[in-house]
């Protein structure tokens, strides 16, 4: 009976232990608001449904516009896999866009504009098959436009104005419907679609 009841105990502590591989959706959704003065902890269903929705437990919508946001996008930002909508507009983020902002697959709108960001664009936002509205307007990105970006079938909107941009234009960006790529510096030679000024906006060309 001891080494039943031995045995019973060694099973119970051995689930106590056992890592759990469930991700806290609500615990993510913190480490950004402590960038802010906003109160936590704080969980999504206590939102405003245009700030965040979430099913079952992961969110599936999160736009914090001006929301005062201070500092870097948390790495663990990758692991809201069910997020559809992300939208963290005029804040004052900076840093690097994390790599791993490409696991959210199932993006369909990233919206990262009027922030302070810097680096390049990560080639990994060609993960994100489903996105058909990409704006990374009004920061300070640097390099060349990921050719990747073409890659984005069901992108229809692409915004890219008003940062350090360098190089030249791949020719297929012409296949996306909306695109602004202005006051960059964009000073190569430019495919068809945006040949003319009033297309290409002004780019600084004395770099």
């Amino acid at each position: 009976m001891k080494i039943f009841y031995f045995i019973i105990l060694i099973l119970i502590c051995s689930c106590s232990i056992e890592p759990s591989n469930e991700i806290d959706d609500n615990a993510i959704l913190n480490s950004l608001l402590e960038l802010s003065d906003y109160p936590q902890p704080t969980r999504c269903i206590d939102l405003p449904d245009s700030v965040c929705v979430s099913e079952e437990g992961r969110i599936t919508l999160l736009n914090l516009f001006n929301y005062n946001l201070v500092g870097e996008i948390p790495e663990t930002i990758g692991e809201l896999s069910e997020l559809k909508i992300l939208g963290l507009k005029s804040n004052n983020l900076i840093g690097n866009i994390p790599d791993n902002i490409g696991n959210l697959t199932k993006l369909v709108q990233l919206n990262l504009s009027n922030n302070s960001l810097e680096g390049f664009i990560p080639e990994s936002i060609s993960n994100l098959k489903n996105l058909i509205i990409l704006n990374l307007s009004n920061n300070f990105l640097q390099g060349n436009i990921p050719d990747n970006l073409t890659q984005l079938s069901a992108l229809l909107s692409l915004d890219l104005g008003n940062n350090y941009l360098t190089g030249t234009i791949n020719p297929n960006l012409c296949k996306i419907e909306k695109i602004n790529i202005s006051f960059n510096q964009l000073c190569g030679l430019h495919p068809y679609c945006i040949d003319k000024p009033k297309l290409i906006g002004y780019q600084d060309c004395t770099c």
